[in-house]
C-alpha cells in the first residue's frame, strides 16, 4: 500500500495499492478464518489505503451480487499481519526493507466500504473492498539511520585512538 486513498483500479502494474479483484458471485468459498489463511500488507508509511480484497456488489438488493456483511465477515477472520516500509528494517518483500507496524508504534485499524464506480481494465463496477488506517509509526529515514551508525563508528575510532594514546604515554613515562 504505497498510495493514500483510492488505487488506480485500471491499471495492476500502477495501482499504487494492491488490489485482489474477486469477480464470483460467492467469492470465498468460506471466511478466511476457518481456512487459517494469513494476509501480509506492507504500507509504505502513515495514511488512509484503500486496496485489498475488492468484491463485486452493490447496495441494491435487485441488483446485489456479493452483500456487504457477507464481506466484512469473511475477510475481517483472517490474521493479518502489518509491515512498514524501513530502510532498516528485518523484514524484505519485493525488494524492499519493512518492520512489523507493531514494533515502530503504529496500530492499523481495517473496515469495509462501499465502492461506487471502479473502474477496472475489463469495466466499471460497484462493490466492496477494503480500507486501512495506518497511524503512530515511527520509522527514521535511512539517512537518519547511516549518520547514527556512522556516528558510533567515528565514536568507536576516537575511542580507540585514544586508548591508543594513553597506552603509548604510559610507556613512555615507564621507560623515563
Amino acid at each position: 500500500m504505497t498510495l493514500a486513498g483510492e488505487p488506480n483500479y485500471g491499471s495492476a502494474t500502477y495501482s499504487g495499492n494492491d488490489v485482489l479483484h474477486l469477480t464470483s458471485a460467492t467469492p470465498f468459498i468460506a471466511p478466511l478464518t476457518l481456512l487459517n489463511n494469513t494476509v501480509s500488507v506492507y504500507f509504505s508509511g502513515n495514511g488512509t489505503f484503500d486496496g485489498g480484497f475488492f468484491v463485486n456488489g452493490s447496495s441494491d438488493p435487485t441488483t446485489n451480487i456479493a452483500d456487504g456483511a457477507a464481506f466484512v465477515a469473511d475477510v475481517t477472520g483472517a490474521d493479518y499481519i502489518y509491515y512498514v516500509l524501513d530502510g532498516a528494517g528485518a523484514y524484505t518483500y519485493n525488494g524492499k526493507h519493512y518492520d512489523l507496524a507493531s514494533t515502530v508504534g503504529g496500530t492499523v485499524s481495517m473496515t469495509t466500504m462501499d465502492v461506487t464506480s471502479a473502474v477496472f481494465a475489463d469495466g466499471t463496477v460497484t462493490g466492496y473492498q477494503q480500507q486501512f488506517v495506518l497511524v503512530g509509526a515511527v520509522v527514521p529515514e535511512p539517512s537518519t539511520t547511516l549518520m547514527i551508525l556512522g556516528g558510533l563508528i567515528l565514536l568507536g575510532i576516537c575511542i580507540r585512538c585514544n586508548a591508543a594514546s594513553i597506552s603509548q604515554s604510559r610507556r613512555n613515562d615507564v621507560e623515563l
